[in-house]
C-alpha cells in the first residue's frame, strides 16, 4: 500500500475537474477542456491571494486583458495565463527566482500554453514565445490597474508607475461568477455569440 502511495505521488500529472489525467510534461490537447480551464483559473488567486479583503482571480484578470488588445489577439489574451489552470499561479518575484535557477517552469508553462492554443486554434506568436507582444503589453497594463486599485500602497510599487484613474473599477468576482464571465467571453470570441455553448 505504501509503495502504491509513493508511486502515485511521483507522477508528473494531476487529475482535472473532469477526472482526466493531465500530464505536465506531455500535455494532451485532446483532454484539455474549456470547463477545466475556466474552473482552474476562476479559483486561482492573483498576487498569491494577498489582495486585502477581496478574492481576485486569474480568470477575471484574463478577461480584462482580452478587452485591452485588438480583436485578432483577444482570444490569445484571454488564454495567455490558461496554463495556470493546471499549474496554479506563481507570484512573479517567485517565478523570477525559479527562472534564475532552472528553465523547468518556463518549459512546462510553454508546453501547456501551446497545447491549449492547439486545442482552440490559437496561433502561437513565435517558436520562442507563444504570447505576442500586444498581449504582453496588455498584461502589464492591467497589472498596473490591479496594483493601483487592489493592493496596499508600498514604496516598491512606485517603480511601476501609476494606474489609469479612468480605468473602470475592478469587480473582484467570486469564483463562480469569474468562471461564468470567462466562459461567456470565450463564447463571444470563439463562436461570435454570447449564447452559452457546450464547454468541452
Amino acid at each position: 500500500m505504501a509503495e502504491k502511495f509513493l508511486d502515485s505521488h511521483r507522477r508528473h500529472s494531476i487529475c482535472t475537474t473532469e477526472g482526466t489525467e493531465f500530464d505536465f510534461l506531455n500535455p494532451d490537447p485532446e483532454i484539455i477542456t474549456l470547463n477545466s480551464i475556466a474552473e482552474g483559473l476562476s479559483k486561482a488567486s492573483r498576487y498569491a491571494g494577498q489582495t486585502p479583503g477581496v478574492f481576485y482571480s486569474v480568470a477575471e484578470h484574463s478577461v480584462l486583458c482580452s478587452y485591452r488588445v485588438s480583436e485578432q489577439n483577444a482570444l490569445q489574451a484571454l488564454m495567455h495565463d490558461a496554463a495556470e489552470a493546471y499549474t496554479g499561479d506563481f507570484a512573479n518575484p517567485l517565478k523570477r527566482l525559479i527562472h534564475d535557477q532552472t528553465d523547468i517552469l518556463k518549459v512546462i508553462d510553454d508546453r501547456i500554453t501551446r497545447a491549449i492554443f492547439q486545442k482552440f486554434g490559437i496561433e502561437p506568436s513565435s517558436d520562442t514565445d507563444a504570447i505576442c507582444e500586444e498581449v504582453h503589453e496588455a498584461d502589464t497594463y492591467v497589472f498596473f490597474q490591479e496594483r493601483n486599485q487592489l493592493m496596499p500602497a508600498a514604496p516598491w510599487w512606485d517603480n511601476y508607475g501609476g494606474g489609469d484613474f479612468n480605468y473602470p473599477q475592478i469587480r473582484c468576482h467570486e469564483w463562480r461568477m469569474a468562471k461564468y464571465i470567462f466562459i461567456k467571453r470565450f463564447n463571444e470570441l470563439f463562436y461570435g455569440t454570447q449564447v452559452s455553448k457546450v464547454s468541452g
